[in-house]
């Protein structure tokens, strides 16, 4: 019989196998996460604002000011259709509401209401959601994302306080008085991202 000798490696932590240059890409990538993050709050910030300014809904106001959540305003899909009827008065007919809207299905036809009038006025395919996932909360980045989309389809005609591109995105018009999250006045330019009311 040949002789056996026993050893045990013992396997050091992930991140320190990882060579220098791969450890500062999972810190850049923490970073990038980070950044993202931030700036998806400051976009529903800004989106519930405008979405409060537009259709008076509180739940939308009080998530423009921190206090609630944008997605659970937004999930019965009531908030959402009122906005479509804001600027295109009588687009959407037959919103369920109040207890109704509290079904799972009703919610989704609400949602659905609001995906297909974005799609008729002219927001990209690429920029609409899934219902379901707003429904059953997720992907939230990408109902942000819509609503953003759609505040570019608003039409002239349209007096009411509009949303202003998100940063890195080209404004359609030149700085005039915006409102903040929490409905103080400012004048801003419109690259900044803001709530702008048309004169």
């Amino acid at each position: 019989s040949v002789p056996v000798t026993k050893f045990s490696v013992e396997a050091p932590s992930f991140a320190s196998t990882l060579p220098r240059s791969e450890r500062t890409v999972e810190v850049l990538d923490s970073s990038i996460q980070a950044q993202q993050q931030l700036q998806l709050r400051e976009d529903e910030l800004q989106a519930a604002a405008w979405l409060h300014a537009v259709t008076g809904d509180t739940a939308a106001g009080n998530a423009s000011l921190g206090k609630g959540s944008l997605e659970a305003a937004l999930q019965s899909g009531e908030v959402l259709c009122d906005l479509i009827n804001a600027i295109w008065p009588g687009r959407i007919v037959g919103i369920a509401r109040g207890e109704a809207a509290s079904k799972h299905f009703r919610r989704i036809a609400n949602v659905t209401h609001f995906v297909q009038a974005c799609s008729d006025k002219g927001v990209d395919a690429s920029s609409v959601f899934v219902p379901s996932h707003l429904v059953e909360g997720k992907n939230f980045r990408s109902v942000i994302r819509c609503i953003f989309a759609l505040a570019v389809q608003v039409p002239d005609r349209f007096e009411g306080p509009r949303l202003a591109p998100r940063s890195g995105e080209v404004a359609p018009l030149p700085s005039i008085p915006s409102f903040q999250a929490g409905g103080s006045a400012v004048r801003r330019p419109a690259s900044q991202g803001a709530i702008r009311r048309q004169r």
